[in-house]
């Protein structure tokens, strides 16, 4: 196995190495790899559906657009969802704000009404861009040396990184490209492993948390690779843990303030940005700056690691103290009958194994290239620890972290296919390197490629494709009427349907202003959905009036009879039987196949 690898290698290297010291070409890499990524993205419009694109895209357009029509920063409630309490969005602003800035640019060109539009179809587009100037950055701090890098090697990086470049495509203006930028911002910061790039991985971390809590934990790992480079005391680790501590105190006040209205500094919020983070971010800032003066004649790691690790976990345990809230996860919302029906049943928000399940094979070969690369690349990180230089342990870790969170939750696949493939030239060398070594080193690349290997092939046979078998709850909450004209409900008075989360973000999408519907497919609607549901299963008179209560119409999509789990929700059963229910009168859409809507009549019930 290790031949093979050498084989590769001296196949890209076309002639060699050259002088210490020489380093490849940034430009013509850089120009080519920016080449593969808008082929990629090409090749995604083809048909006219994204490939990553999902409900978030159309939520988070609907953000923007109120924020450009009405103002008010801190004001994160959304227009037309009141469940019956009105929606208030956990997505940062700092992912709204180049969208808005786009629009004010172009505005006087192709008028206010374009002018966001054109900004959700450029904007991704340039920040593709930037992810593939931070991907050649990585990649030279990783490997310098010219031969280390070549066209082939690009090639293969770009193969494995189409989930992740698919995230640029024009109208993906979900936070997930953002975060991607953020986290490999962060990892050229570390890769750098100089006191000006901690202070900007230190920057980016709270930026990074502001948008999104997903990439937490590879930003953690990040910081904590630089605090054990510090209790190593490697060269100028002291200078590179205060930059990093004091570019986290500044980021972490100046993004609390563009992001926290002073009246919730001291809310907690688990699913976003808020308290509980910023005192962590900010411990660790004060820790930073502290601790490298006050242990700069005691250099063991043990008593630095004890001290960092003491302190930062009291520190923790603290904040849990005053934010018990905390322990609950990032959706304490989400009642057991919301779990059951609705977000347990989210493909995403599964382990990786759904992969397996649904047949993905595409995800699995990239999952498994993913091991082999992070496998192949630890001789090289190894020798490169061995000389004290960590940015490369650090990286790894980061990419550990990441392909670890995908194993727990398939959704960070994208993400993590966005850094991961970048540590392809290292398992390259990584292998060159176990070969020349021998002993040990020589075996470890093929013994885990093999048992790589074996496990999914073990998986594949114990895991079979099963297909989904859709129950009368999926039909209920998850059909939005696919091919259904919308446009006679313009003709309502102003109104608040009672809808289903999907069925919801569709009329959101493409009916007007008028229309205010309950529940959309997020987690902040949860209770909504709950509503929804408990309405549907209750054979209670008064609940179901209770349920009503507040809205003009129930609107849902017709769903085949004899589903299972019908008898779980007598009111769809009744309704789509025709049966009278008090309180309900149907009304006839025109042109409607899938639609159903029926006028709530509060006296009648």
């Amino acid at each position: 196995m290790a031949r093979i690898f050498v084989a590769m290698i001296e196949r890209v290297e076309q002639g060699g190495m050259p002088a210490a010291g020489e380093r490849w070409l940034y430009w013509p890499y850089l120009l080519f790899f920016l080449a593969g990524i808008y082929f990629y993205i090409g090749i995604d419009l083809v048909d006219g559906q994204l490939y990553n694109g999902d409900p978030d895209d159309v939520l988070r357009m609907l953000q923007v657009q109120a924020l450009w029509d009405r103002g008010g920063w801190y004001n994160l409630t959304l227009p037309r969802i009141f469940g019956p309490e009105p929606y208030l969005s956990p997505w940062s602003r700092l992912v709204d704000l180049p969208y808005i800035l786009f629009g004010m640019a172009v505005a006087p060109f192709v008028g206010q009404d374009r002018a966001l539009d054109l900004a959700f179809q450029c904007w991704p587009i340039a920040m593709a861009a930037i992810y593939g100037v931070l991907c050649l950055g990585i990649l030279r701090q990783l490997v310098p040396a010219r031969g280390a890098l070549s066209i082939p090697l690009i090639l293969l990086i770009l193969i494995l990184s189409p989930f992740a470049i698919w995230e640029f495509s024009p109208g993906r203006v979900d936070h997930h490209n953002v975060q991607m930028l953020l986290l490999l911002a962060t990892a050229y910061g570390v890769c750098l492993g100089n006191a000006r790039g901690a202070f900007i991985a230190g920057a980016v971390v709270p930026i990074a948390l502001a948008v999104g809590l997903e990439t937490l934990p590879m930003l953690a790992v990040a910081l904590i690779g630089i605090v054990v480079t510090w209790c190593l005391n490697l060269r100028n680790s002291s200078r590179i843990l205060k930059s990093a501590g004091l570019a986290s105190l500044l980021s972490t006040v100046l993004v609390t303030i563009a992001v926290i209205p002073p009246r919730d500094y001291f809310l907690a919020r688990p699913d976003a940005f808020s308290a509980p983070f910023a005192m962590a971010l900010l411990t660790f800032g004060i820790l930073a700056l502290v601790l490298p003066t006050l242990f700069i004649y005691r250099r063991g790691f043990a008593i630095r690691a004890m001290a960092f690790g003491l302190l930062g976990a009291a520190s923790i345990g603290g904040i849990v103290w005053l934010y018990p809230t905390l322990l609950g996860g990032p959706f304490p919302m989400i009642d057991p009958l919301v779990h059951a029906y609705w977000f347990d049943r989210i493909n995403q928000e599964k382990s990786a194994l759904q992969f397996l399940r649904s047949g993905d094979d595409g995800a699995i070969v990239l999952i498994s290239a993913a091991m082999v690369i992070l496998i192949a690349s630890i001789p090289a990180v190894v020798f490169a620890a061995r000389r004290g230089k960590m940015e490369l342990a650090v990286f790894f870790a980061i990419c550990v972290a990441a392909l670890l969170l995908t194993f727990a939750s398939n959704r960070t696949l994208r993400t993590a296919m966005a850094i991961l493939p970048l540590l392809l030239p290292v398992a390259l060398a990584g292998a060159r390197q176990a070969y020349q070594a021998r002993g040990l080193m020589l075996a470890l690349p093929a013994v885990g490629i093999g048992a790589t290997g074996l496990i999914v092939g073990l998986l594949y046979l114990a895991i079979p494709v099963s297909p989904y078998q859709v129950d009368a709850p999926d039909a209920l909450l998850y059909s939005t009427c696919e091919g259904e004209d919308f446009s006679p409900l313009n003709a309502l008075p102003p109104s608040r349907l009672l809808t289903p989360p999907s069925l919801g973000l569709q009329i959101l999408s493409q009916v007007s202003d008028q229309i205010a519907v309950s529940s959309v497919p997020f987690h902040r609607s949860a209770p909504a959905i709950s509503r929804f549901l408990r309405g549907f299963m209750t054979r209670d008179a008064a609940l179901r009036a209770e349920f009503l209560d507040g809205y003009d119409y129930l609107a849902f999509c017709r769903a085949p009879t004899g589903l299972p789990g019908e008898d779980k929700l007598p009111l769809l059963s009744s309704l789509m039987a025709g049966n009278p229910v008090p309180g309900l009168t149907p009304m006839a859409i025109a042109g409607s196949k899938a639609l159903m809507l029926f006028k709530i009549d509060n006296a009648g019930r």
